[in-house]
């Protein structure tokens, strides 16, 4: 007969690391990948590799550098719900030079599975 006993505490173990369907805040001391939705745009942080690339949606502005995974140099605001953020990142054309983005009104954070 199977001992079951390990299979119970994976799968406890396992509930225990799911990210919540939505959160409030991204923090220094998190990790995981998040979708950060604002007005029209979603931004994908990648607190694991520390990136950040962002996905602009219909009516949405396009910038330069957009869907691309870019090293975080910095955060200055991290996002939060009815708040902003504030991000500085790699150039991905010369990683020398950094870009920054400021959000408008984050919506929602929720995680990227």
């Amino acid at each position: 007969m199977d001992d079951i006993s390990d299979t119970a505490n994976s799968d406890s173990i396992e509930s225990q690391d799911r990210q919540p369907e939505e959160i409030q805040c991204l923090s220094p001391d998190m990790n995981g990948r998040w979708l950060v939705f604002t007005q029209r745009t979603v931004h994908a942080w990648d607190l694991n590799r520390f990136t950040y690339a962002r996905r602009p949606g219909e009516g949405s502005q396009s910038f330069a550098w957009d869907a691309v995974e870019a090293p975080i140099w910095d955060v200055r605001v991290w996002p939060e719900v009815g708040g902003t953020f504030l991000v500085y990142f790699e150039d991905p054309a010369n990683p020398s030079q950094v870009q920054w983005r400021i959000s408008s009104r984050i919506r929602r954070i929720e995680p990227d599975e």
